[in-house]
Parts: structure tokens; C-alpha cells; sequence
């Protein structure tokens, strides 16, 4: 039986406080919290030296705990370094991050990020990598590679189905391939058009698109996946508050029954 928790940007474009209300409603315990420029400042993206004590008064008040902070983009050494310490700070368990353009080796990624994973290493937190489109870690054996190199519990994958689906590969088999390295693990669904607009929501929210929800859970059950998952679609932000609220309470309870069907739950 999986736990499921929710990212903050599904209602990106409303304070904090206003977030974690509506994750409450759809019955999550815990949030990813979003910090991204020029998308999603729930902590602000560019500060080295946010107030911490505010987003925990916040979390408390409704209570959420927090399970990762999501900061995506081209932070300095100095910021990625502080990401971390705000990730222990609010007792968060991993930071996600992309890797780099695939014009550079995995082996040229993984030699440079490794400052950042052996501070991760001294906080106790890890760095969950996403697999994305375009990125030098992507595919089944970009992200084998990565964990060859970095042997370390402070570098973990990120692991997002949908871009295994348009790599044309095999989620259950990347599901092996990664194992107890996963991190996060996006329930995320993605329909025949959803790359016509990837803002759209519509073929994202679990159980909407294409993605074999019964054989990748049986994978992560395979592998004995026990972390929560995290239900996520792009462009929920954009959509009115009680209608996101209503379209993740749905994919939760698709994910629930999925789980029901294979003797999960």
C-alpha cells in the first residue's frame, strides 16, 4: 500500500498558504514544495536566506510535513549548497534537481555534481535527479550509469514515467533498473496529445492518459518501492483552485484502486 503526497506548484500561482489548503483537501500529508523562477515561488527561488520559520509555520498550520523541495534551473554552486541546508532545515528527505544538457557525458555529469552529493551525504537529505527529455540523464542506461558512478545515498533518481514513455522505453523495466535508488516517484499520467501543449492537465492527472498504471505499480511493488508517491500533472496551476483540488482527489483515487486490482491495497 502506497502513501501519496503532492507537489506545491499544482497551485503555483497561489501563496503558500492557499496551496497547502488545497492539498489538505485532497488528503495529502506531505508536499513537495516548489521553489523555481519565473514559475513557482513558494520559496523564493533566488533567495539564499529565506524565512524558513515562516513556510514551517505555514506547513504546521495545515498540517503538511514537508517531503522534498523541487528547485529546477541554473543556481550558482552557492544556492544549490543552500537549497540543501533549507531542505534539512524544514525536515524534507530530498531536493530535485535536472541534470545537465545531453551535449556532456553522464561521466562529466556526475564528476561535477559530486560536491553537492556529499554535502547531501553530511545532512542526512538526498538529491533525486530527474530523468527528463533532452537531458544528459534520460534513458534507462543514462540513469544506470549515473548510479554506477555516484554510489552514494545522497544521489537518488527522480523518477518521472512519463519521460521513460516518450523515450519509448519500458517504465516497469527502468523501474528494475533504478530499484531502491528511486527518490521521488511521480504518479503521473500522459495522453496521446499532451506533448501538443504540455501545460494542459487534461492527459496528466493519473488514470486521464495512456501511461500502464497496473504494470508500473507491480513494478514498484517488484522492487519494494515503501516511499510515497507523488501525484503530479503540469498545468493544474493554471486552473482554478477547486477544479485542481478535484482532478488530484481523482487521480489519487484512481491510483488507490489500481493498487485495490492488484492486491495492493
Amino acid at each position: 500500500m502506497f502513501d501519496y503526497f503532492a507537489s506545491s506548484v499544482a497551485f503555483g500561482e497561489q501563496p503558500l498558504a492557499e496551496a497547502c489548503a488545497a492539498l489538505r483537501k485532497i488528503g495529502v500529508n506531505e508536499v513537495d514544495i516548489w521553489s523555481v523562477a519565473n514559475w513557482c515561488n513558494h520559496i523564493p527561488p533566488e533567495d539564499p536566506r529565506p524565512d524558513l520559520e515562516d513556510v514551517k509555520r505555514t506547513l504546521d498550520e495545515y498540517q503538511l510535513s514537508c517531503q522534498a523541495i523541487s528547485a529546477y534551473g541554473k543556481d550558482s554552486d552557492e544556492m544549490l549548497l543552500a537549497r540543501l541546508e533549507h531542505l534539512a532545515a524544514l525536515g524534507g528527505k530530498m531536493l530535485v534537481r535536472g541534470s545537465a544538457p545531453d551535449e556532456i557525458t553522464v561521466k562529466e555529469f556526475a564528476n561535477g555534481f559530486m560536491p553537492f552529493v556529499r554535502r547531501a551525504e553530511e545532512l542526512g537529505v538526498q538529491i533525486a535527479i530527474e530523468n527528463h527529455r533532452g537531458h544528459v540523464i534520460n534513458t534507462i542506461a543514462s540513469m544506470r550509469e549515473l548510479l554506477e558512478r555516484v554510489e552514494s545515498p545522497g544521489l537518488g533518481i527522480a523518477f518521472a514515467p512519463i519521460h521513460v514513455h516518450i523515450a519509448q522505453e519500458n517504465i516497469a523495466e527502468a523501474i528494475h533498473a533504478v530499484g531502491d535508488r528511486i527518490g521521488l516517484f511521480y504518479a503521473w499520467d500522459w495522453g496521446p496529445t499532451a506533448d501538443e501543449n504540455w501545460r494542459d492537465p487534461q492527459e496528466q492527472v493519473p488514470g486521464t492518459g495512456v501511461i500502464d498504471f497496473h504494470a508500473m505499480f507491480r513494478a514498484l511493488s517488484e522492487i519494494g518501492h515503501e516511499s510515497p508517491l507523488c501525484l503530479f500533472a503540469h498545468g493544474l496551476e493554471y486552473e482554478r483552485t477547486e477544479d485542481a483540488v478535484i482532478a488530484l482527489q481523482a487521480g489519487l483515487g484512481y491510483c488507490q484502486q489500481v493498487e485495490r486490482d492488484l492486491g495492493l491495497r
